[in-house]
This record gives structure tokens, sequence and C-alpha cells, in this order.
């Protein structure tokens, strides 16, 4: 069996919040719109990378990569650590990684049973 939490424990976490904290250096040099574009780039795409692997882990696993995210999104709007997230994401049409991870593991299937998907994943059907 693979373990997967030495992975988001490990590799994951602390580059993602070394990419935060460097970002957070220059964030009053930034326009609001550069700095999303730094934070998706260099952090939310590491963290949708592979993703769907995550499916059916627990939340206590998921929760890591969720603070991160919710750090990202803080970073941001440069809101304050204690700062509710969920107006942060639907300003930024962010879904929680939770619900990412489902959202993408579903549309891979429908578009698998659609056969908008590539071949090798519609032969497998």
């Amino acid at each position: 069996m693979v373990n997967f939490t030495y992975y988001l424990t490990v590799f994951d976490f602390d580059i993602d919040l070394f990419a935060l904290h460097n970002i957070r250096k220059i964030r009053p040099f930034l326009t609001e719109q550069a700095t999303q574009l730094l934070v998706q780039a260099l952090v939310i795409s590491r963290l949708d990378y592979c993703n769907a692997l995550l499916a059916s882990l627990p939340s206590c696993t998921i929760k890591p990569l969720q603070m991160i995210q919710n750090a990202a999104a803080r970073l941001v709007f440069n809101e304050p650590k204690r700062a509710h997230v969920t107006p942060l994401f639907i300003t930024l049409h962010w879904l929680p990684i939770a619900a990412h991870i489902k959202f993408k593991t579903l549309r891979l299937a429908y578009r698998t049973t659609t056969g908008s998907a590539p071949t090798y994943l519609h032969s497998l059907l």
C-alpha cells in the first residue's frame, strides 16, 4: 500500500509554505491581480497536481493542503490570519481542496463515459 502521508507532510507542505512566504515578502509591491497570478502559478498548481490520487484519503490527511490553500487565499487579498476564507474562495472561484478533488475525479469519469477523454481511458471501460 502506498503511504501518501509522508508525501503530503514533507514534500508539498514545505515547498508550498516556502513559496507563500516568498510571495508574502514582495506582496506590498504587487497588485491583487499579480499576487493572484503568482499564487495560482506557484502554489495552487502544485496543490492541484495529481490530487485525484488523494480522493479516498481521510480528511486529516487533506487538512494540511487545505491550510495551504486558506493561507494562499488570505495572501491574495492581504487578509489577516483569522479572516474567513469562504468569501475569498467565492471571489477567487476556488473550491476547497476536498471538493476540488471530488470535482476532478467526477469530471474525469464524465469525460470518460461521454467519449471526450483520451482514448486510453475510454478503452478501459
